[in-house]
């Protein structure tokens, strides 16, 4: 079969992620499909902080970092910034909920953070009433700027995973509906449910498509090959 433009262009990157999105916003306007449509706008503008459809790969951890002054006024100070913070004092259950980040950048944001000079940029400051739970020094110090540093791979990872996400919808679209280049498609009426619900399942429960024999999906179920 041959493949539609936009699924080569994307797969070779041809085509820059967000315009993508936006072709892919087109043809779900185009099939009503309402909760995917939500999603590629959520990626292309952002997500509120407190979203409880935030994707899993766009949640992550960091290790903390601050800036620590120690000494004293007669014996003089010492001042060691970006230094990592003890945590061994700290429950299990606090330090997992402090060095937890929720990543709600779009994906213009998304691609400049991923950029080489903007490697290591993406922290969360934690706010002062925090910083008593950092005891484990051996001398009195005093914090600040205490931040959670996330891995510098993370807007990478994230756009990765957006990208595999819509060339996965793109493909069951192109097998069931047909060549994508016109940016029009047409389900059959016995189609359009078991084809949304198969998108939500590529992007909320990160599954694979199974297609079946004659651009069916298989009995008209929804199919799963793999999971995480």
């Amino acid at each position: 079969m041959k493949h539609s433009k936009i699924i080569k262009d994307l797969a070779t990157g041809q085509c820059d992620l967000f315009s993508a999105l936006k072709s892919l916003k087109v043809l779900l306007k185009d099939l009503a499909y309402k909760e995917p449509l939500e999603w590629v706008e959520k990626e292309m503008m952002g997500y509120q902080i407190d979203d409880p459809l935030l994707p899993a790969y766009r949640k992550t951890t960091g290790t903390i970092y601050g800036n620590i002054l120690a000494g004293n006024a007669i014996q003089g100070h010492v001042k060691m910034t970006e230094q990592p913070l003890p945590t061994s004092g700290i429950s299990a259950d606090i330090l997992r909920k402090i060095t937890a980040v929720h990543i709600i950048d779009g994906v213009p944001s998304l691609l400049e953070l991923a950029e080489p000079r903007n490697i290591g940029k993406l922290k969360h400051v934690l706010p002062p009433n925090t910083y008593e739970l950092f005891r484990g020094f051996s001398a009195p110090v005093t914090l600040s700027h205490v931040y959670v540093r996330v891995d510098a791979m993370a807007p990478r990872n994230i756009l990765t995973n957006i990208e595999n996400k819509i060339l996965d919808i793109l493909y069951l679209l192109e097998q069931e509906g047909g060549n994508l280049d016109n940016m029009d498609i047409t389900l059959a009426p016995n189609l359009k449910t078991p084809v949304a619900t198969q998108i939500n399942n590529i992007i909320y429960n990160d599954h694979s498509i199974a297609i079946g024999d004659g651009n069916k999906i298989s009995d008209s179920n929804i199919a799963t090959v793999k999971g995480d």
